[in-house]
C-alpha cells in the first residue's frame, strides 16, 4: 500500500479492501489488520467490507476475541454492521 503510494499512485478503499480480503483468505490476521490501520494512516476511511475483512481473518484463525474486538472497533468508527459481519 505504502510502495504505491511512493510511485504516485495511491490506492484507494476499494482497492485497499480487496487486498484486505486477500490476507483474510490467506488467515494472515497480521497482515489484514495492519493494513486497515495503514487505511487510516493514508486518510482512507474503512467501508464495513474492509472491517468484514479483519473480522474474516480473526475467524478463519479462530480468534473470535479479536474477532469480536474489531466489530466493536467498527461500531465505534461509526461504520454499521451489516448482514456479512454478522455471519463471520
Amino acid at each position: 500500500m505504502a510502495r504505491a503510494a511512493d510511485c504516485g499512485t495511491p490506492l484507494g478503499v476499494r482497492s485497499v479492501t480487496m487486498l484486505i480480503h486477500a490476507y483474510a483468505k490467506a488467515a494472515d490476521v497480521a497482515g489484514a489488520q495492519t493494513t486497515l490501520r495503514g487505511m487510516k494512516r493514508q486518510q482512507l476511511h474503512p467501508n464495513a467490507q474492509a472491517f468484514n475483512g479483519v473480522m474474516a481473518a480473526c475467524a478463519r484463525v479462530s480468534d473470535m476475541d479479536n474477532t469480536l474486538h474489531w466489530l466493536k472497533k467498527m461500531q465505534q468508527s461509526c461504520i454499521a454492521p451489516d448482514a456479512v459481519s454478522f455471519r463471520i
